[in-house]
């Protein structure tokens, strides 16, 4: 199953025979994601070659546009479908060429089904509104309209060909007849656009059009082929670069109402907790990708996060427009803007950014939201939430979590922010000793970092993929041949640890939240010790039929959790990028 996206809409769904199970996008208004179904599928084709139903091969280009290439009686061709940067609109285009010396008839049956629609938060719940379909006025072609009675979207089927379209009940039909001369050649594209209402759409479509397919596809490769990583290990290049765009697109999206880039967990419906707003999720595992892929873009998602999710930042999940979701304070995500800022800057050299009020509100804001969750018996900070969203037990104090803090104050005291630098500097270096003091623990006879405390004396070992402690040394917490960090290190990879799938093909830390080697736990081992092994791990596991996924099956590596995982195919393609860089750095020394 393959997929695609623009900012506005996505195909979560493509399947081996050409066919669109659903469309998606966003929207402001609703606070989430419209996904719309057909009965079986939401597009599907019937096209025959001298009357025989054609089979299709699945190709991807620059890894991100799916086609679908065939060949019968030496008649070959494909269906592509194109999201076009910066329109509202999808394109599908059939191409076909006669390579024998007769003539063929070629026979093409596009059916366009709209049957349900579902609001999805998390959730996917039915929606029904009121739906019209009708020959639109502006173009004499198929127009779907829905209502709330308002308008809600429309959809408009839109060809250079108006007497190919067929209606029938709630179905449209693109249907078409062409006798193909030997050495003749054969070419239609669809363009389906999308639209608050009726002239929206249909200009949506039209626009795309008169632009043509051939030049809208040159625009988009020209974007995907400036951003594509080169590798001499073809896996190697093929995950990070299919990843890389499936989190630019799946992890952002612009919504049709309000046209706002937002970011979300992911926009497929696959994921479990889709179409939704987490600080963490966003910041620490979406946004350094996307900072090295397209700096405008990450600029716009800072001041997305600084306006609309600034009010409630550090909450569990939020909704898109920034209202909350799930409620519950995390300390990761709290502090993951400051991360965010300072990767956004090095990356950019946009310290103009800083200035920005809206981003200074947001870091006082932090700053204060975080005092109240201060231990000033430990010197420590507590959260309600661990990494992965579960509770925390007895064990409030999180080590990893403090680290998170201490590198927010590091930054801090490096940035022209406002205050005094040496302030940040002074509550780094307490922070420091604090966790140096009460969150290492010596275990028969080693000293290591535990992942939680009560700052009372009890404490946890364990270790969570979406917060790991394998990451001190990459927050600069520490060295890499620390001795404490390579015990904690030793306990949790340990065969002997309940989620540590030592010994396995694809060993890495699970957790209680889904007892499966993570992904996540994965680039984490990748960025801590730059693990060729790791990687080798990473590209040959199947995944999500090669999307990263939450977690993988310890001995197959297929998917067990958390299909279509955006913003963690960030953070897979940032610890790949970052490997690399590593390795070129060597091989230049």
């Amino acid at each position: 199953m393959m997929l695609s996206a623009n900012e506005y809409i996505s195909l979560p769904s493509i399947m081996e025979d050409a066919s669109l199970k659903s469309m998606n996008f966003l929207s402001m208004a609703a606070r989430g994601m419209i996904e719309i179904y057909g009965d079986e599928n939401l597009l599907s084709w019937n096209n025959r070659v001298d009357g025989i139903e054609l089979e299709y091969a699945e190709t991807l280009s620059s890894y991100w546009i799916p086609s679908f290439s065939f060949a019968r009686e030496n008649v070959t061709g494909s269906i592509e479908y194109l999201a076009p940067l910066g329109h509202r609109t999808v394109a599908a285009t059939l191409k076909a060429e006669n390579n024998s010396e007769k003539t063929h008839s070629l026979d093409i049956n596009m059916r366009f089904a709209v049957s349900s629609l579902f609001h999805t938060v998390n959730e996917s719940k039915e929606i029904k509104p009121e739906c019209r379909l009708s020959f639109s006025k502006w173009s004499l072609m198929p127009l779907y309209e829905f209502f709330t009675p308002l308008p809600f979207f429309s959809i408009s089927l839109y060809s250079s060909c108006p007497d190919d379209w067929r209606i029938s009940g709630t179905e449209v039909h693109f249907e078409h007849h062409e006798s193909l001369s030997p050495g003749e050649k054969f070419e239609a594209t669809v363009f389906i656009g999308f639209g608050f209402e009726e002239v929206a759409a249909v200009t949506s479509a039209r626009e795309c059009e008169r632009w043509g397919a051939t030049e809208l596809r040159r625009q988009l490769v020209s974007y995907l082929d400036d951003r594509i990583v080169h590798c001499a290990d073809g896996r190697l290049e093929r995950v990070l670069n299919r990843n890389m765009f499936f989190c630019l697109f799946f992890s952002t999206g612009r919504t049709l109402d309000s046209e706002e880039l937002v970011s979300v967990t992911s926009r497929s419906p696959e994921y479990y907790v889709s179409a939704a707003y987490w600080d963490r999720d966003s910041l620490l595992w979406a946004f350094p990708a996307i900072c090295r892929a397209d700096r405008e873009k990450a600029r716009e998602l800072m001041l997305y996060v600084a306006t609309r999710q600034r009010n409630n930042i550090g909450i569990h999940s939020r909704y898109i427009d920034g209202s909350i979701l799930e409620p519950g304070f995390e300390l990761d995500e709290l502090v993951s803007p400051v991360l965010a800022l300072d990767m956004y800057l090095r990356v950019t050299g946009d310290y103009d950014l800083l200035s920005n009020d809206d981003v200074r509100c947001l870091i006082d804001l932090i700053l204060s939201r975080l005092q109240s969750w201060y231990n000033k018996d430990c010197g420590l900070y507590e959260t309600f939430l661990q990494p992965t969203d579960d509770m925390t037990g007895n064990c409030r104090v999180l080590t990893y979590d403090n680290v998170l803090v201490w590198k927010a104050f590091v930054i801090l005291s490096d940035l022209d922010y406002g205050r005094k630098r040496n302030e940040f500097a002074y509550m780094a270096e307490n922070l420091r000793e604090a966790i140096q003091k009460h969150c290492i623990i010596s275990i028969d006879g080693c000293d290591e970092y535990v992942w939680a405390i009560d700052g009372k004396g009890d404490y946890e070992v364990y270790d969570e993929p979406p917060g790991s402690l394998l990451l001190l040394p990459v927050l600069g917490f520490c060295s890499r041949n620390d001795s404490v960090y390579m015990n904690t290190v030793a306990r949790i990879t340990d065969e002997s640890y309940k989620y540590s799938f030592a010994g396995c093909p694809f060993s890495a830390i699970g957790c209680a939240h889904e007892p499966h080697p993570w992904t996540l736990s994965m680039a984490n081992a990748v960025r801590a010790s730059k693990d060729d092994h790791m990687v080798r791990k990473l590209c040959t596991a199947k995944m999500d039929d090669g999307i990263v996924c939450e977690s993988i099956d310890e001995y197959t590596g297929e998917c067990t959790s958390g299909k279509a995982f955006a913003t963690a195919a960030g953070y897979v393609v940032y610890s790949l990028l970052c490997y690399l860089d590593e390795k070129k750095s060597e091989q230049d020394i």
